[in-house]
């Protein structure tokens, strides 16, 4: 299916957003995080190319959110911790073109720092929605900043902290029962 704006096809394009947003409630529910950052991506574009430049960066930012704090899926997370999560690492990761997309849309709307960071960033990172994060709020805005900056060192510095602190605190020892 096209998912491209007609324009003046009113019912067709609402017909389009219907079922990007059926596939994002089905995403979440099912807790498959990379489909649903492709849907987020998708709706971005969708919105930027009906002229909603400032929607679309709330989803840009949806997607930016998901890269830093989502996995790939929740079976996948599941099933690590049930066989040993000292070695798992994360999807976690900045795209690069997505920050630079953000920032674009920002100078294209008169969108300062600070409206991008304590307005569009606290309505689209939402604690909670991946069941787990590795990253708070406050985190994520920095490390968008960082790269925006383009100090990556520092990014691969903190995903790699937060990783180590996710595993410290979900992995347990499992104990082995004698039959």
């Amino acid at each position: 299916m096209n998912f491209e704006p007609v324009a003046g096809d009113f019912a067709g394009n609402d017909l389009k957003w219907a079922y990007l947003q059926a596939e994002v409630e089905l995403y979440l529910r099912t807790g498959n995080y990379a489909l649903l950052r492709d849907v987020r991506l998708r709706q971005a574009k969708f919105c930027e190319a009906e002229g909603e430049k400032r929607i679309a960066l709330s989803y840009y930012c949806y997607v930016y959110y998901g890269d830093l704090n989502g996995f790939r899926s929740m079976d996948e997370l599941l099933s690590k911790r049930y066989d040993d999560l000292t070695l798992w690492k994360s999807t976690a990761r900045v795209d690069v073109g997505i920050v630079n997309k953000i920032f674009a849309l920002c100078a294209e709307c008169e969108i300062d720092t600070d409206e991008l960071l304590y307005t569009f960033c606290q309505q689209t990172f939402i604690p909670r929605m991946y069941g787990c994060h590795l990253f708070t709020i406050q985190e994520c805005r920095d490390i968008l900043l960082l790269a925006r900056d383009g100090k990556i060192g520092l990014i691969d510095d903190r995903i790699s902290h937060a990783e180590a602190c996710f595993r410290s605190q979900f992995t347990q020892p499992i104990q082995k029962y004698a039959v």
